[in-house]
């Protein structure tokens, strides 16, 4: 993988606007993207510069298929046309109760 600028975005779960989160596991899952994308746009950066991302699913792996479906498709709906490389493992509990945390490395080529 090839890096320039590195942005580490760490914890990041479905928090909606009100900042609750999200109810269901495929809502968090989007939510916490968009979460994503809105970080990464402040940097003037995009999903096409996430590099690595490390998956949190809470519990245990029961939801991994519904995960790799909307993580997939919301990186197709930017054009996305490689995912970056990616890691995911469960965990007991996730901080507020959330059912998925996310952490990005994102990297503007220089």
């Amino acid at each position: 993988v090839a890096l320039g600028i590195p942005i580490y975005l760490s914890g990041q779960i479905g928090l909606g606007e009100d900042g609750k989160l999200v109810n269901g596991f495929e809502a968090q899952v989007r939510q916490t993207i968009e979460n994503i994308r809105g970080v990464l746009g402040k940097s003037r950066m995009t999903l096409h510069d996430v590099v690595d991302v490390y998956a949190v699913l809470a519990v245990d792996m029961s939801n991994y298929d519904l995960f790799n479906h909307v993580y997939a498709e919301e990186f197709a709906a930017n054009d996305v046309q490689t995912l970056p490389s990616r890691t995911c493992v469960s965990a007991p509990a996730l901080p507020r109760g959330a059912l998925v945390e996310l952490k990005v490395v994102a990297s503007l080529l220089s």
